[in-house]
């Protein structure tokens, strides 16, 4: 049997004893689960004003038809393509127009509800949605008021990146839109691109 030096116990108890504690130190590793979780599907977001059935008009941008619940809307008006320039202003408002001693926003509908690669041209002239106290949306041109049932429209998970958009109409072929959410993104001073 050999003989161990004097110090060599001492060595190795804190060897063990950093050891150890390194281990005590360390997080715990991750469970390895036995089967991958299981997610459940996000709930419905729909509107209060989604609850019942309502009212809608349907506007017309770039090829799409889209409706706009009446309940959200203050008013439609004609646009002959005239705003005035607002200096200093995100590039993305088109200008102001005044209406009811209020000065509107005007927001090109495209720039909203379509991709930045499709974004069509602004339109000359068309229609403007009033929403939200203080601003237009600009829509090509507008057409009937339709009734839609709450059960008639697929509505948008909360996860959806368009918070914009309700949903979509699905006999009707068209989305939904929400001026509400829309009215609450633009008052943050994000580009809509970014919505």
């Amino acid at each position: 049997m050999s003989a161990v030096r004097p110090g060599a116990l001492l060595e190795q108890e804190l060897a063990l004893s950093a050891y150890l504690d390194s281990l005590l130190e360390a997080p715990p590793p991750a469970p390895v689960p036995s089967a991958p979780p299981r997610e459940t599907p996000p709930a419905p977001a729909r509107p209060a004003w989604g609850a019942a059935p309502f009212l809608a008009l349907q506007c017309h941008c770039a090829g799409l038809r889209l409706a706009v619940p009446l309940v959200s809307l203050q008013g439609v008006l004609e646009w002959e393509g005239r705003a005035a320039a607002l200096p200093g202003q995100s590039p993305w408002i088109r200008g102001l127009l005044r209406h009811r001693g209020v000065q509107l926003k005007l927001v090109e509908g495209g720039r909203v509800v379509l991709p930045a690669g499709r974004r069509p041209s602004p339109p000359a002239r068309g229609r403007v949605l009033v929403f939200g106290g203080a601003w237009g949306l600009v829509f090509e041109s507008v057409g009937e008021v339709m009734e839609l049932e709450p059960q008639g429209v697929q509505w948008r998970s909360r996860r959806t990146r368009r918070r914009w958009l309700a949903g979509t109409a699905v006999d009707q072929l068209c989305a939904v839109l929400d001026l509400e959410a829309l009215a609450a993104l633009l008052e943050t001073g994000a580009d809509p691109a970014d919505f």
